[in-house]
Order: structure tokens, then sequence, then C-alpha cells
């Protein structure tokens, strides 16, 4: 197969499009924590880590799969004879490690290695435990707190950074639960999909009363979701992918309502990089 094939697999084997995401919650937990601008090479360094460590779980994710996607989702680059699994597990661990080590150099070491461990962990049990979506919350959460330790060296994450941490958390959860059941939509549910709005009262107590922005990206964020939910009409398997796809570019604004608490005049580069992941959507699928 040609580099350019293999290349293109891998972008769609580390689900690339939900890259953005990862900034942003990067970028917030960093001025939720106090960073400055001064420090701004530290801060490209952590965007730097956070995408490769995320980009090695999403490889992995589809290393630990290969068997049941050759069952049912042949389509995937592994059973499609596109990647070998070789390469693929040998890419995921690299790009994992690679982004552990530059997380570890500027940021706590142990939060660091407690991120690689909880990706490694989740990627090896989601198939077989339904409470594997609490690992990979955690895993959302952790980032945050990594980013934050970086801003404030030597110091516990802060309330703010917990409450961003929180939000992240059941934000994750609730769509890692709805997709579980893309593969298997006969156990679909649709209660965790109240937990999407636990952002909102979150971000709402960082300031009270909130500042003018705050509403207009709680309304961003309320508005979005509900075209998310809207995607899971119909009976068609394909809905809940539409459905994640989106609820997963709803990061950003999940970030956004933070930052219109901490950092308004941050909310334009949310904004480009919310349309920026809907613009890398339509050619990388985000599940």
């Amino acid at each position: 197969m040609k580099a350019a094939g293999r290349t293109a697999a891998f972008i769609r084997l580390a689900r690339s499009s939900n890259l953005p995401s990862v900034w942003t919650n990067s970028l917030t937990a960093w001025i939720l924590a106090g960073g400055t601008a001064s420090e701004s090479a530290s801060l490209w360094i952590l965007l730097c880590g956070g995408s490769l460590v995320y980009a090695g779980g999403a490889v992995l994710n589809d290393a630990f799969d290969v068997e049941f996607d050759r069952r049912h989702r042949p389509e995937r680059p592994i059973p499609a004879g596109l990647l070998s699994t070789r390469s693929v597990w040998i890419t995921g661990l690299l790009a994992l490690a690679a982004g552990s080590a530059l997380l570890a150099w500027r940021a706590s070491p142990g939060l660091a290695a407690a991120l690689a461990i909880a990706i490694l962990f989740y990627d090896g049990i989601h198939k077989k435990w339904v409470g594997a979506v609490w690992i990979m919350a955690a895993c959302r959460a952790l980032l945050a707190c990594v980013v934050a330790s970086a801003a404030a060296p030597g110091s516990l994450p802060g309330l703010t950074n917990l409450l961003h941490a929180g939000a992240l958390f059941v934000h994750t959860a609730a769509i890692t639960y709805t997709a579980r059941s893309e593969s298997s939509p006969g156990h679909f549910r649709r209660w965790p999909l109240f937990l999407l709005m636990a952002p909102l009262p979150a971000s709402f107590a960082l300031r009270i009363p909130p500042e003018p922005w705050f509403w207009i990206a709680a309304t961003a964020l309320l508005g979005w979701t509900l075209v998310a939910v809207a995607r899971l009409r119909g009976s068609e398997p394909a809905r809940i992918g539409r459905c994640v796809a989106a609820l997963l570019a709803g990061f950003i604004l999940v970030d956004a309502l933070f930052l219109a608490q901490s950092s308004p005049v941050l909310l334009p580069i949310a904004g480009a990089l919310f349309g920026f992941t809907l613009l890398l959507q339509r050619s990388i699928p985000a599940t």
C-alpha cells in the first residue's frame, strides 16, 4: 500500500477530527490555572503532548479491538487490510509514549503517567465492561489536571480547575455511554444524555452572577446538544455515530462556557476551532 494511503488510514485511526477539542480542553485548563502568555512555550509543548497522547490512545483502541472489528466492523483499517496490526501497535505505543514524555517534561510526571495508564486500561477493557465509560471520562479529566499542574507547578488543582475537570468527566461519560451503542444499538439507553448538561451548573459556579458572555456560550452549548440529540431520530444504527460525532465537537462549547467566565477574549479561538472540527469531520470520522 502506498505511503499516502497508510498515512490517511492512520489519520482516520487517530480520530484526528477530535484533536481541536483536546486543544481547547488544554487551553481552558491552562487559563483557569493561571497560565500566562509569557509561558506560551510550555503551553505549546503541552498541546503537542496532549495531541500525541490522544492520537496514540485512539490508534491503540483499534489495535486492542482488532478481533471484534474483524467480526463486526470489517471496514475498519486493520480488517480491511489498509494497515497491519503490528504497525498499528508500534505507532500507537510510540505516540502515547512520546506524548506522555512531553506532558511529564512540563507538568506533573505522576499525573502524566496516570493519564497514560488510564488510556491503556480503557483501551484494553472497554469492550468487556460497561463501567469503562468512567475510565474514558477520567482520561479527559486527567488531561485537564495535567495541564493545570504545569500552569501552577507544585500545587494541587484549584476549585476552578476541578470544576472544569469534573464537567469534562461527566460530559465524557455521557458521550462514551452513547457511543457504546454504536456497535450494539439494541442496548441503547437515553438517560445518560441528561448528563450532557452537567457543565452548565459547573461553569455557572465559577462566577455568580456570571459574565454576560456566559449566556451566549450556554445557549450555544444547549442548542448544539439538542441538534446532536435530534440526530438520534430514526432506527438506523448510523444515527448513533452522527449523534456522537456532534457531541464530540460540543466539547469545545463546554470549554467555551469556562472561557466565557474566565477569559472571554479567547472565545473567538474556541469558535474557530469548533468550526474547524465540523469541517474535519466531513472527511475524517470522529468515531
